[in-house]
Order: C-alpha cells, then sequence, then structure tokens
C-alpha cells in the first residue's frame, strides 16, 4: 500500500516526533546503567504531558506545538478552560466510555462555540509491558544473567496491565450519543491487518498494535480498524464541533512512538485536529470536576 503524501510541515512534525521518541527510546539505556530489576526507577504515570513517564503524553503534545498550536496542561474542567481552549485531548484515567458528567460537559463545552474539537482517549493499554520487552532485547546474549532474569520478572508481572486497569465510570455517558465498546479479548491479541482511512500508509506487522476492548461504532464514522475491530472513530456535534474517540493509547503514548511504524497513526490525530494554530489543553488526573476543596487549575508548561 502506498503512503499518502505528505506536506513539508508533516515532515518537520515527523522529525520532531521521532526526536521525542528517541529521548523515551533512551530510557531503555538509562535502565540499564541503573540496573534493570529497579521497578521504581521506571517512570509508568498515566497520561501525563510532563516528565518522562513511558505512559506520558510529552511526545505528543511537543508534535502539537511544533505543528503550531499552543499547548497547555489542566487538571479540571473549568469555566476557565472551557473560555480558553479550541480543542481539549483527553487521556481518560478509567477504562470505556466517560462518566456521565463528565461528557456533559463536553457536550455543552462543544455546542458553546463553533468548529470545537475533542480528542478522547479510552484507558485500556499499558506500555510497561512493552519496555521491558525493550530491555529484554539488550539483554540478548548479554552474560549478566542475573539482571536478565529480573528484567524477564518484571516483563511478566507488567504483562498482566489489564488486571490493574482502573474500574469503568459506574454511570458512563449514553452509547448513542457517545460510544460503547466490544466485548474484550483475553488476553489482548495483536492485530494482522489494519483497515479505514488511518490505515494508509501503515504496516500492520510493524506496528503491532493490539485490540483488548474495541469501540463499538453506531452511526458515527470509523477511522481505523484491526482485524475488523474499531480502533478510532469521529462524530459531529452542533456548529461543526466534533470529537475524536480512540481505543487506547497504543500508538500516542510516550513509548509506543519509539516504534517509527505508529508514528504515522499519531499524525493522523494531529492532522485531525487542524493545521490552523489553535489552543490546545490535555485535560489530566482522575478528579476531573471543579470543587471547592480543590482549586482548579490551568497552568503553562514551562
Amino acid at each position: 500500500m502506498n503512503s499518502p503524501s505528505r506536506s513539508p510541515r508533516t515532515l518537520v512534525g515527523m522529525t520532531a516526533l521521532a526526536l521525542a521518541a528517541a529521548l523515551v527510546l533512551a530510557l531503555v539505556v538509562v535502565a540499564l546503567a541503573r540496573g534493570s530489576g529497579n521497578t521504581h526507577a521506571l517512570e509508568s504515570g498515566y497520561g501525563s504531558s510532563m516528565g518522562s513517564s513511558v505512559n506520558g503524553t510529552g511526545a505528543l503534545a511537543a508534535l502539537l506545538r511544533n505543528q503550531g498550536h499552543e499547548v497547555r496542561t489542566a487538571w479540571r474542567l473549568t469555566a476557565e478552560l472551557a473560555g480558553w481552549a479550541d480543542v481539549i485531548v483527553r487521556f481518560a484515567f478509567a477504562p470505556g466510555p466517560p462518566d456521565r458528567e463528565e461528557a456533559r460537559w463536553y457536550d455543552d463545552w462543544l455546542e458553546n462555540r463553533p468548529e470545537r474539537a475533542l480528542v478522547y482517549v479510552v484507558r485500556d493499554y499499558d506500555a510497561q509491558d512493552e519496555y521491558w520487552k525493550l530491555v529484554l532485547d539488550q539483554f540478548s546474549g548479554s552474560p549478566d544473567e542475573e539482571r536478565r532474569k529480573q528484567a524477564e520478572s518484571n516483563r511478566d508481572r507488567a504483562r498482566n496491565w489489564v488486571a490493574r486497569l482502573p474500574d469503568k465510570e459506574e454511570k458512563p455517558a449514553d452509547p448513542e450519543s457517545w460510544f460503547a465498546v466490544g466485548r474484550a479479548a483475553d488476553p489482548p491479541r495483536r492485530c494482522k491487518s489494519l483497515g479505514g482511512s488511518w490505515a494508509e500508509g501503515v504496516d500492520a506487522a510493524s506496528a503491532a498494535l493490539t485490540v483488548h476492548e474495541p469501540l463499538k461504532a453506531g452511526q458515527h464514522e470509523v477511522l481505523l480498524t484491526g482485524d475488523g475491530e474499531v480502533l478510532a472513530l469521529e462524530w459531529e456535534v452542533d456548529r461543526g464541533s466534533r470529537v475524536l474517540a480512540i481505543a487506547k493509547g497504543s500508538f500516542l503514548l510516550n513509548l509506543p512512538l519509539v516504534n517509527p511504524a505508529r508514528r504515522p497513526l499519531a499524525h493522523r490525530v494531529v492532522e485531525w485536529i487542524g493545521e490552523e494554530p489553535r489552543r490546545v489543553a490535555f485535560v489530566e488526573g482522575q478528579q476531573y470536576r471543579e470543587t471547592r476543596r480543590a482549586h482548579p487549575r490551568l497552568s503553562t508548561w514551562s
């Protein structure tokens, strides 16, 4: 399958993403230098745009800034955030659809101003498994048997990431207006083929994406499938605003982007947001609601 043509701006973005991914790959080298058996030395917090977590979003945020967008991070859904952001990127804390109240906030925000966009990434992936596989690759042929065995033990624990996922929301959003998830594959299975418009130019074998809980398309437009299961879809709301839902962060989080075959999919997300510079907010954390006890924050990165 031929790769789609790329603009000079996209090629610059691909270079920036490759550099960001190279920094993540350096984590493997650091782990080897410090001792691969030390699991506590590995940053693995999920969905943070700051720091160097293997499950972080800093590489994606850097790519968006490189494309000319103003990028901030927020810990609460607030009136300040609603007035500032043109685009919200939400790496969800929980699997499945968002909480009903959280979804209602997004619906109101999307309808309040034309041509807003929400990227909602479902929590259904953990990069630690891949990280320890990379570490083990570094030990191929190594005489350091003790460290290799410890790395194998860490990898074996990381494989059970599905069991460590948080619980789904007790009161999820309406599946008719949002989405539902399909039957879980246990264990997650690797996709032999990719389909949909986003799959153009992506080698499925090299990308090595997995499916655990696919999305159910309903009436929404499907952008990416893996072995026929929905991995990304979109829909429009009033006044030209749009929502992009992605089944997992396996081509958007820091460590997965070390794999060059996945980077075109990250660029599909950036292209979906649009070329015109916009104000993009990454919403992070579990406690998304504005409360009296925890003052809301919307702060720029240094």
